[in-house]
């Protein structure tokens, strides 16, 4: 068999709730990251309102719906979209599409959710392979970084600070998970620290851009 067989005549007997199980799971996710998404919110505009911009509508079934903020005076893409910012994402362990994302806030396969920097190099005139010399570079300049817990994502050309969730702790909160997101708040408290590495960087990019495209 390709799978135990005690786990097998687990699911045997129970699959009344096997059968409901892809519509609960998309109710918990649901209801999980509007609990996620107003904490990002609150916590941005904390810092005051005039120093960030963001939208947070983060959905997982959703295309166009995201969770992201960016320092008021970093440039816009020209598409509508931030040149540079912070968004809500996931590691690239656990990576493939089946996975989901409420199942990533748990770590399981040890996958996490994570704040990700992440920038348009195309906007800044570069390209990829530039860009993520540039990146790299600049992490390794910045050790404060690592030791707030961020490092370079292997899979997207962004940096990234993980974090998860007990599986146990959201079940015991299930279905008022606003109580139990310290680890959300933690990686808020980290990114916060280390936003004036990123605003140099940022910065930098821009500065080096012909004098009629800079806004920074």
């Amino acid at each position: 068999m390709d799978y135990p067989v005690e786990l097998c005549r687990l699911v045997i007997r129970n699959l009344d709730i096997v059968e409901t199980l892809p519509e609960v799971l998309s109710s918990l996710e649901t209801r999980f990251f509007t609990s996620v998404n107003a904490r990002v919110e609150e916590r941005v505009k904390r810092q005051g309102r005039n120093l960030w911009k963001g939208y947070y509508n983060f959905a997982p079934a959703g295309e166009e719906e995201d969770t992201s903020f960016a320092l008021s005076v970093w440039p816009d893409a020209g598409n509508g979209d931030y040149a540079a910012y912070f968004t809500l994402g996931y590691t690239e362990e656990g990576e493939a599409e089946r996975d989901r994302w409420f199942s990533r806030a748990a770590g399981v396969k040890g996958s996490a959710l994570c704040l990700r920097f992440e920038a348009d190099y195309a906007a800044f005139g570069l390209k990829p392979r530039e860009y993520r010399q540039r990146l790299a570079a600049f992490y390794a300049a910045n050790p404060a970084l690592a030791q707030a817990g961020f490092h370079i994502s292997s899979y997207t050309e962004g940096i990234c600070r993980p974090f998860s969730f007990e599986a146990e702790k959201l079940a015991a909160a299930c279905p008022d998970f606003g109580e139990i997101l310290t680890p959300l708040d933690e990686a808020l408290d980290d990114l916060f620290k280390v936003q004036d590495s990123f605003d140099a960087f940022v910065r930098q990019l821009a500065a080096e851009l012909p004098p009629s495209c800079r806004k920074v």
